[in-house]
């Protein structure tokens, strides 16, 4: 190792300090790659193998082990590799789109606190001025909620594009306190209870290419349905925490099923999102919405409360196509490891925040 990758991986040990320069992240990323690929390769000597582990730090035996797991698990067909990320929204002081420019207008009788958007079942939503769901693909819709009580109707929306005489969607409570995705589950899901007063974690993706829609629940598939959801650019624009209108136009008002709770974390994806990126979506909903610390930390592998180069290792290990064993090194959620997980680890270096 000559005196370039002795200085980086000293770097890379010191996970309490300010962590690598920006200017030397490329070169950075350079220095490990070498070293992955020379393990991969086999090329490296026993005796070079561990004269190479005894002058380096336990970071380099984190790196060595998780490649080592990668080399025996088959990697899951249910990953997206295809995703895209279009909108997001956290509700840190108001309906803003973290990614996209599609911002939302609180209306109503809603308001943000403590990074949530808060909802009073009769008068408060967030309205957008375009859609925000892919329309003409596949597409996934995630948010964490809180239901406080359902409307007096029994009805009630988490999201909602379109209208009720046009190609449409939602999703929120039947008249049965079942789920209910509309209008294909129509009034309601058997067996699939909408339960209220605690927070859960709601996703539906739909992929009219093979004519499936799914619900999934907390991380977990409650129901899958054999026909893809209709979307068209007419009627309601996209509103969280009320129902769309009636017809195209707008004339006919809409149905009066409001929200009465909390909403946080909405994630609209281009594409179906698989098993393993629903529920790091689960797992990182659930952080934002606690105090917080290394759970909640970007690129914070281990759970150690440093981003370091432990967690570089780690990262390296599952470099290439998601992994459904250790999702969270997928720290973009678009399928793969690559370069740009590895830029919000490097962005992230240091202690975790508390």
């Amino acid at each position: 190792m000559n005196a370039e990758h002795e200085s980086l991986w000293s770097i890379m040990g010191r996970g309490t300090e300010s962590g690598p320069p920006r200017a030397i992240a490329a070169a950075f990323a350079g220095a490990v790659f070498c070293v992955v690929i020379i393990f991969a390769g086999g090329e490296m000597s026993d005796q070079n193998s561990s004269a190479f582990l005894d002058r380096s730090n336990p970071n380099m035996k984190s790196l060595v082990a998780a490649s080592a797991v990668v080399t025996q698990v088959a990697i899951s067909p249910a990953l997206c590799q295809e995703c895209v990320l279009v909108h997001s929204y956290d509700f840190v002081v108001d309906a803003r789109d973290g990614t996209g420019t599609a911002d939302g207008v609180i209306m109503g009788g809603a308001s943000v606190s403590g990074g949530q958007l808060l909802t009073d079942g009769s008068s408060g939503y967030v309205q957008f001025s375009e859609n925000i769901i892919p329309v003409g693909g596949p597409f996934t819709v995630a948010m964490a909620y809180r239901t406080r009580s359902p409307s007096p109707s029994g009805w009630s929306e988490i999201i909602s594009q379109g209208c009720y005489w046009c190609p449409g969607f939602s999703v929120g409570r039947g008249i049965y306190a079942t789920w209910r995705i509309n209008p294909i589950t129509h009034p309601g899901i058997d067996g699939v209870p909408y339960e209220v007063g605690t927070w859960h974690h709601v996703a539906v993706t739909s992929d009219p290419s093979i004519g499936r829609t799914e619900l999934w629940i907390d991380g977990q598939l409650r129901h899958t349905h054999p026909q893809s959801i209709a979307m068209s650019e007419s009627g309601t624009m996209t509103r969280f925490a009320r129902s769309y209108g009636i017809c195209a136009d707008g004339s006919c008002g809409d149905n009066g099923y409001y929200h009465d709770g909390m909403i946080d974390c909405v994630r609209i994806y281009r594409g179906t999102l698989g098993t393993a990126q629903i529920r790091q979506l689960v797992t990182e909903a659930e952080c934002q919405r606690t105090v917080g610390g290394s759970a909640c930390c970007q690129g914070d592998m281990n759970g150690d409360g440093q981003v370091n180069g432990s967690d570089i290792g780690v990262l390296l290990g599952f470099w290439g196509p998601g992994n459904p064993l250790f999702p969270q090194t997928d720290i973009n959620l678009d399928g793969r490891v690559d370069g740009a997980d590895l830029g919000v680890l490097l962005a992230n270096w240091g202690p975790c925040p508390h």
